[in-house]
This record gives structure tokens, sequence and C-alpha cells, in this order.
């Protein structure tokens, strides 16, 4: 009977402790020791993968024995006459296959030295993660969004243009731009513009979408997104989106309302306000959307303007939408205009949008002014013009705002009425007061025509001169009667200060308009 070896484990023993011993011999050139586990001496576990583990001792020698292949790269064993020690064992530790170069296996002969096992067998695990651990921290801080909507880079670099509907990306918190707003999908609002930094300029706020609707039924434009805000020490900010049309066959049309402008830093220009959505009917009403806030200005810089109002047009009628507010102005920053009324026009009656509100300023500058109104023109329905925007109030020594004149009113059939000029704002401490706007004319073939009454004047600050009114607009028929319109009244001057003159009544053939009073 043939008894059985043990020589077999005691091999594969003597296998794994070689292989041990060889890479604690050769680990400096690819094992970095400091990651390497602190083992107790008095007993060393080494996973390695093998056909079986064990735990190698002092009683067993390292004979001659033929090199071994051990994780798709050769090692040649050492021959040795003296038993391992356990300083020279180490826990290998399991690195993933994938993270090897791929080659092809070489025969098992002995290398020549460990640098050259080193330089063209070396794991690229042990040099390509810090190679991608670096660049991932410069795209960190240092890198441009690419996605819709991404944001920058932490540091440096552009945020990216938002998708359907979504908002801009933000900039590098140091330098870089906000990305644009998307546009929204049909009656979906505008995504917001992206906020720079420090030094960047804020991304400009999404189109509202658009809406159509067929047979009797009403459509809402979206609303225009907001725009982002500038950068802290530099940059403008970014201007508030378009509202979306509406569109109808015999129902009511909105067009959205015009995004507002965004705000910026210390020093930078603020953004203007988004014009409004256009409403047509087809056979019923339309109105237009209102126009964006112009947002207030930095310490230094430009407030925003406010957005012009959407058009309209309808068989049914048509209502246009009013200018946004201009952005006051904050410190020493110069108070925004308002906005322009949108235009209408109609078979039946259309009314053109009021100018917007100019902005106040606060500590120095004058006063925004206001808005123009916009044309109503009609066919056998009224036609009138939109009324002008008021002027804002000025800061020290500085004067109003002037007011917006008023827009124009036309009809074929009609009465036809102009729009009202807006009013002067007041001057700040020792500043005059703004001149009131101009009254329009109303233009009629048919019917009558009205002109519109001269904007008010201003009163002024302390020891100065108040605004001049407006002067009224004339009215004019082929064959209806006209009635000009009437000058505005001159504001009151501040304590010392001497009173504004009165605005000239408006032409008409019917009759005049009245002279203003003098402030």
């Amino acid at each position: 009977m043939t008894t059985k070896s043990h020589a077999k484990p005691a091999r594969q023993v003597l296998i794994t402790a070689l292989t041990a011993g060889s890479l604690a011999a050769i680990g400096a050139s690819a094992i970095d020791k400091s990651e390497l586990p602190t083992t107790d001496k008095s007993h060393i576990a080494i996973p390695i993968t093998a056909s079986a583990h064990v735990t190698p001792n002092a009683l067993y020698t390292a004979p001659d024995a033929p090199p071994i292949i051990v994780a798709d790269w050769i090692v040649a064993p050492t021959t040795r006459g003296s038993a391992l020690t356990p300083r020279e064992m180490f826990v290998a530790q399991t690195i993933p296959r994938q993270s090897y170069v791929t080659h092809t296996r070489r025969s098992a002969a002995p290398m020549a030295s460990p640098t050259h096992r080193r330089t063209k067998h070396a794991p690229a695990a042990f040099t390509t993660p810090a190679a991608d651990i670096g660049q991932s921290l410069v795209g960190f801080f240092i890198s441009n969004g690419d996605e819709p909507g991404e944001n920058a880079g932490l540091l440096i670099g552009n945020g990216a243009a938002g998708g359907i509907g979504q908002d801009g990306g933000r900039g590098g918190l140091l330098f870089g731009n906000g990305g644009q707003g998307g546009d929204g999908q049909p009656g979906q609002a505008g995504g917001n513009g992206g906020n720079a930094g420090l030094f960047g300029n804020g991304g400009a706020g999404g189109a509202g979408g658009a809406s159509y609707k067929t047979g009797n039924s009403f459509s809402v434009g979206g609303t225009g997104g907001t725009g982002g805000d500038g950068g802290l020490l530099g940059g403008a900010g970014g201007a508030g989106g378009t509202g979306g049309a509406g569109f109808t066959e015999s129902g009511a049309a909105y067009g959205g309302w015009g995004g507002a402008g965004g705000g910026t830093g210390l020093f930078g220009k603020t953004g203007d306000g988004g014009k409004g959505g256009s409403g047509i009917a087809s056979t019923g009403t339309g109105y237009g959307g209102k126009g964006g806030t112009g947002a207030d200005s930095s310490w230094t810089g430009q407030a925003g303007k406010g957005g012009v109002g959407g058009d309209a047009g309808g068989d049914g009628g048509a209502r246009a939408g009013d200018g946004g507010d201009g952005g006051d102005g904050q410190g020493f920053g110069r108070a925004g205009a308002g906005g322009t009324g949108g235009q209408a026009i109609s078979q039946a009656s259309a009314v053109g949008g009021n100018g917007g509100n100019g902005g106040n300023a606060t500590v120095l500058g004058a006063g925004g002014s206001g808005g123009n109104g916009g044309h109503g023109v009609a066919n056998a329905g009224t036609g009138a013009g939109g009324y002008g925007g008021h002027g804002g109030r000025g800061g020290l020594v500085s004067r109003g705002g002037f007011g917006g004149n008023g827009g124009s009113g036309e009809s074929n059939s009609g009465q036809a009425n102009g729009g009202s000029g807006g009013d002067g704002g007041r001057g700040g401490p020792g500043g005059p007061g703004g001149a009131g706007g101009l009254g329009n004319g109303g233009l009629s073939k048919s019917g009558n025509g009205v002109g519109g009454d001269g904007g008010v004047g201003g009163d002024g600050g302390f020891g100065a001169t108040g605004g001049a009114g407006g002067k009224g607009g004339t009215g004019a028929s082929t064959t209806g009667k006209s009635y000009g319109g009437n000058g505005g009244d001159g504001g009151a001057g501040g304590t010392g200060g001497q009173g504004g003159t009165g605005g000239t009544g408006g032409g008409g053939t019917t009759s005049n308009g009245s002279n203003g009073n003098n402030g």
C-alpha cells in the first residue's frame, strides 16, 4: 500500500511563504509601505489569492523553487537557506484585476532586477488614480458647466445654459458668468438666469413659452424668467426673459409677464426687465403682458429699466400691457426709467398700455423718467392711448424724474382719446422737480377726437424750483368734434424756490384745452 505523501500541502505552504517573502523583498518598487497595515508579529495571516491559504511558521525553510506568477506579473523567488522571519512578511492587499495594465503573459524567467520589474510591469493602479484625482480636483475648482443647467467649477468657470424651462448654471465663485435660463415649453415659465460670483455677468432669464389654443378657449403665455445676479465686485445683472405670447381663436388671449432684471454687487449695472408677451385673439379679446421690473442699482451703477409692455390684438377688443417700473437707485446709483406701454389694435376698442414709473433715487442722482404710453388703434370702437408713467423722486440736490408722454389714440369711426402725460417726480433737497409729460393727440375720422392732458410738474426740493407742467394733446376729427387736452399744472417750488410753469392746453376745432396753472 502506497503511503500518501504530504509534499503537496507543504509545497503550497512554501509557495505561499516564498511569495510573501519575495514580495516583501521587492515590495518597495510596487507597494507603498506606508499603506501596509500593522500586524502582530506573533502570528501573521497572509490572505494571498491562491489554491490554499495557510499560516507560515518557522518550521519551514525556503528551498529552490521555480518562478511563480502572481496577479499577472512575475515573481522570481530568491534561494534562501534560512526560514522566513515575521518582519519579512506582510499582509497583501486585494487590488482589482482591472486596475492592472493588460499585457501578454511572459515566460517565468527571473527578472534582472527589481527596477526592471517596476518600470515594465508595475500595475497602473499605482499611477492612474493620482492622475484621475488631480484632474477631478482641477475640474471641481476650474471648469465650465457643459450639461444643461450645470454649475461651473467652484472657483472659476461659466455656468451652462438651462434646458427647457430650467435655470441656468451658477458661475464660479471668483470668475465666471451665470448661464442663461432655458426657454419654457408652451405656457411654461422660462428658467431663471444663473448668478455670477465675485466677477462676472448674471445670465439672462429664459423666455416664457407661447401658448396656442383653438376654439373658444383662453390662452396664457408663460412668464419670462428672472435675470441672474452679476458679480459682487464687478459684472452686470442679467435681463429678464420675455413673456410668452398667448394665441387663441375665439376666447381670451393673455401674454405672459416679462421677467424681472437681475441685481448685481457694488459696481455693475443691473438688469432690465423683460418685455411682456403679446396677446392675440382672432375673434376674441387680446391682453398684452406687463413688462418686467428693472432691478435696483448697485451702490454706484445704473439701475435697470422697466420692460416694454406686450402688444395686444383681437377682433373683440385689445388691451396692451403696461410697461414695467424702473429700478431704484441705491446709494450713489442712478435710478432706472419706466418701460414703454404696449401697442393695441382691434376692430373693436383698443387701449394702449400705460408707461411704467421711473425709479427713485435714495442718496444722489436724478429720479428715473416715466415710460411713454402705448398707442391704441381701433376701427369701429374707441382707440385710446396709454398714460405716461410718473417720474421718480430725486436724491440730494438732484431733480425728480420726468413724466412719460401719453400715447396716441386713433379710430376710424369711434372716439379717439389721446393718452395723458405722466407727472414729474419730486426733487430731492436742493433739487428741482421733474417736468410733467406731454399729452398726446386723439385722431378720429368720423368720431370725436380728444387730446390727452399734460402731466403735472413735480415739486422742487428745499430752495429749488418746481417742475413745469406738460402740454396738452391735440384733438382732431374729420367729421366729428375735437377737443384739446388741458395743460398740466406746474409743480410747487420748495421753501424759497419758485413754482413751475403750467403747461399749455392743446388745440381742438371744437374747443382748445385750458392752460395749466403755475406752481
